[in-house]
């Protein structure tokens, strides 16, 4: 969070399929301007952490439509389930945004091409357990995330900030 600055001109953010609000706590934290919505399965949020400007809605991002709000954060959400559906969650999102809004990814990126240094270890090793533990989840390359975000209606995606393979995306409704 303290690389990422995303969230400076912000309003309300919208955690989708965020548990029961901790990574919602620490970015009001640090925008306490900002207005929190935590978005998960309503027996989830039933027990979700109180903090001053966060708000707690049951649902599902599957069934359900997601909260309106200028910025949605996805952390870990994408690779956790296969194309279709990443490409469902992404068009969810799509509609719950303004004209200015965002989608803010959170989530690994796999490199373009296979190599054996650490990092890249690490990113496959990440995949293989997604494949072996969600039906189709998988870890994207960069250009997989850009190909769903388009097919979407998103018009850009940006490199918030990057710590190693974990990547903070934005997706943009207008460029």
């Amino acid at each position: 969070m303290d690389r990422y600055h995303g969230f400076k001109g912000g309003k309300t953010v919208v955690d989708v399929g965020g548990g029961v609000g901790e990574c919602l706590k620490l970015i009001l934290s640090k925008h306490p301007h900002l207005r929190g919505i935590n978005f998960d399965l309503p027996h989830v949020v039933k027990n979700g952490l109180s903090y001053s400007g966060l708000e707690h809605v049951g649902g599902s991002f599957v069934t359900d439509p997601i909260p309106k709000g200028d910025i949605l954060v996805l952390k870990w959400q994408l690779h956790s389930f296969g194309d279709e559906f990443g490409l469902q969650l992404l068009k969810n999102c799509w509609d719950a945004l303004p004209a200015s809004g965002k989608v803010v990814i959170i989530d690994m990126v796999s490199p373009e091409y296979p190599g054996t240094d650490l990092l890249t270890r690490a990113t496959f090793t990440s995949d293989m357990i997604m494949l072996g533990l969600t039906p189709g989840g998988k870890d994207r390359t960069m250009r997989e995330v850009e190909a769903m975000a388009r097919a979407t209606g998103f018009s850009s995606v940006k490199v918030g900030c990057r710590d190693l393979n974990m990547f903070v995306l934005e997706l943009y409704k207008t460029a």
